[in-house]
């Protein structure tokens, strides 16, 4: 089963690491992580520090977009080996 992931606003102001983490706390029990997107981008200091969460789980399977996909958010859809935009 996986988790969705929203990633849904401007990274650094709506999308923190912070809130991935409560995000990454609710998915530990499941096998796979999608990531839903739909950013215009935002700080790129704020997008690493949320690929780093991300790539360590080694759960992130599958992304797309719901949305936008610019600027720092491109960043965090490129981690997902199955991306579909």
């Amino acid at each position: 089963m996986k988790y969705v992931l929203p990633i849904h606003g401007i990274i650094g102001e709506d999308v923190m690491a912070s809130n991935i983490m409560l995000h990454l706390n609710n998915a530990k029990e499941y096998e796979a992580i999608h990531l839903d997107i739909n950013s215009v981008g935002g700080l790129k200091a704020e997008a690493d520090k949320i690929i780093k969460l991300l790539s360590d789980t080694k759960k992130v399977q599958t992304a797309s977009n719901s949305g936008d996909i610019m600027s720092a958010a491109v960043e965090i859809f490129m981690i997902a080996p199955i991306r579909t935009f």
